[in-house]
């Protein structure tokens, strides 16, 4: 039993002792294959033969190889690249010198374009240009007032462009059809832009007379209807309308008549004219004729009730005779005055023509009196309400009156007043 047991321990001895043997063989096994893999490193340095060492020195010339071809592909590539660069750099500079060029070349139209308008304005600034003047100018193909038949006439304010001048004449071109002749120096004046309202005026003046025939009025009134509504200043526009409605007045009044009635007034140039400015007339069945609205002279009045010009206006106005017939009927007389010198005297009781509106109240009222008998007074109960409506207007205007005057103005409302 002890045998068997001794055995048992030296087996198991044995076999302790056995595999702390193969336990310790194997570092040294690992540290051979260490050593060998430093030898082979060795010999990668050392240019050991091996088959370690061949591969590795395989691996290095193929390393080597590709090394090389990669360096010359590198090589052409940086060789080539500034070639690139270059060509492109040409390109680009190429584009920018075309873009430069063809910059330039706008430019240069740009430049030339604004050039030629530039000359244009330039010519077109010194083009010197003039308004007719005087009405019905004759325009004469040589500079001599006796040079055969006229070209055209050139109506009152009408442009032109002056081409020449000689001896007191100047060679012009008309706007409106481009016909060319000469005129008379002082039948035009120069427009400029900067005083043109005033060279409007001065030609209005200048033609208005109160003799002036039909034709005559009718260009001053078309010249004036033309420019007034470019005009900005209010005191020339006011000057303007009111020669405006003075000029329609008188080419009324000098309108041919034929037992009451205009002669040919169907044809050219009347009808035209009737039409063209019929807003401002009216027709006055006693007489046949047209009279200009006293209506467009107070509204004119109002419109420019804050220029010194509506006094002028007003008093124009208060002159401006009435359609119809009062003959001896009082309530129409009292309408009349009352409607004319005692509106003046309503709106400026401290008028320039105030005194003279007064006398002329005075003496229409004094008409009544002295032939009272005569007048045919209000019949019916809407006649005397109209009659006494006046006749309480009229004191109240003059009443407000400065003048001493106004007392006989009053006395003889209170006559005519009890007179019925």
């Amino acid at each position: 039993m002890i045998v068997r047991l001794l055995l048992v321990i030296c087996i198991f001895a044995f076999s302790i002792y056995a595999y702390q043997k193969q336990t310790t063989a194997k570092p040294k096994a690992q540290n051979k294959t260490s050593v060998e893999n430093q030898k082979t490193k060795r010999g990668k340095t050392g240019d050991l033969i091996t088959r370690d060492s061949k591969s590795s020195k395989q691996t290095r010339n193929s390393s080597s190889k590709i090394a090389k071809k990669s360096s010359l592909k590198a090589n052409r590539n940086a060789t080539s690249k500034p070639d690139i660069t270059k060509n492109t750099g040409q390109k680009e500079t190429s584009q920018r010198s075309s873009s430069k060029n063809s910059g330039q070349g706008n430019s240069r139209n740009i430049e030339g374009d604004s050039a030629s308008r530039n000359s244009r304005q330039n010519a077109d600034s010194k083009v010197t240009t003039l308004l007719i003047s005087n009405v019905s100018v004759p325009l004469r193909n040589a500079p001599v007032a006796s040079a055969g038949l006229s070209i055209a006439l050139l109506k009152l304010g009408e442009r032109v462009k002056l081409l020449d001048k000689k001896s007191g004449w100047y060679r012009v071109e008309c706007q409106s059809n481009s016909k060319r002749g000469w005129i008379a120096a002082e039948e035009a004046e120069e427009l400029n832009n900067k005083s043109a309202e005033k060279l409007y005026l001065q030609i209005a003046n200048k033609n208005y007379t109160q003799e002036m025939s039909f034709s005559h009025a009718s260009e001053l009134i078309d010249f004036i209807s033309s420019v007034v509504k470019n005009v900005k200043s209010p005191d020339t526009q006011a000057e303007l309308e009111l020669i405006k409605l003075l000029a329609l007045r008188r080419a009324i009044s000098s309108t041919p008549m034929i037992r009451g009635s205009y002669k040919n007034k169907n044809n050219s140039p009347y009808k035209e004219f009737l039409e063209r400015y019929k807003e401002y007339l009216v027709h006055d069945e006693p007489s046949g004729s047209y009279m200009v609205k006293s209506e467009a002279f107070w509204k004119l009045c109002e419109k420019y009730k804050d220029l010194p010009i509506a006094d002028r206006i007003a008093w124009e106005a208060a002159q401006n005779p009435l359609p119809g017939e009062c003959e001896l009927y009082i309530v129409c007389n009292l309408y009349y005055v009352r409607m004319t010198v005692a509106e003046y005297l309503r709106l400026y009781p401290n008028g320039s023509k105030a005194k003279e509106a007064l006398k002329n109240l005075s003496d229409a009222l004094e008409s009544i009196i002295k032939a009272r008998s005569d007048f045919q007074g209000p019949t019916d109960v809407t006649d005397k309400a109209e009659f006494f409506n006046l006749i309480a207007e009229l004191r109240t205007i003059v009443s407000r009156l400065p003048f001493i005057e106004k007392d006989k103005v009053l006395k003889q409302l209170r006559q005519i007043a009890d007179s019925v």
